[in-house]
């Protein structure tokens, strides 16, 4: 079953689908609403969500623009929005395997759009794990939407 959910990023809101019947697309809906800070990896949005002892069962080495996504190894929610530092031509590619459990409904160029504008005004930190640089922005809001 798709469920509906709102995401809030600077002021503005975008509507995605989350597979509910995935383990984990079901584990994150059922722990809506969350509010967190939040980091961006070239276009992808990431921030945590400790899900213990959740194993990824479909991993995928590549995602589609707007896709929303977990990382084990990140124990992080992603959301696509562009490519990565290290996409290619063809491929937009996470930072390790990552299962999709949905999608943007919403064009995800608005997160382009919104993030390149607030980005300009933040400080950078560079990630020694990748040596990529990352910045922390503002809070993300989820929630569910009532049918």
């Amino acid at each position: 079953m798709l469920a509906k959910i709102k995401l809030i990023v600077s002021g503005v809101e975008a509507t995605a689908s989350i597979n509910t019947e995935s383990r984990i697309g079901g584990l994150i809906f059922n722990r809506l609403p969350i509010k967190s800070k939040f980091n961006t990896w070239g276009d992808e949005l990431y921030f945590p969500v400790k899900l213990k002892g959740v194993e990824i069962t479909q991993p995928s080495l590549t995602v589609a623009k707007g896709d929303l996504a977990y990382s084990a190894i990140w124990r992080s929610f992603c959301l696509f929005y562009g490519k990565t530092p290290i996409s290619n031509d063809i491929d937009i590619i996470p930072n390790g395997p990552v299962e999709v459990f949905g999608r943007l409904d919403t064009d995800p160029w608005l997160f382009k759009r919104i993030l390149s504008g607030t980005l300009k005004n933040k400080r950078r930190r560079i990630c020694n794990r990748i040596r990529f640089l990352h910045w922390l922005i503002e809070d993300i809001w989820m929630e569910k939407v009532a049918d």
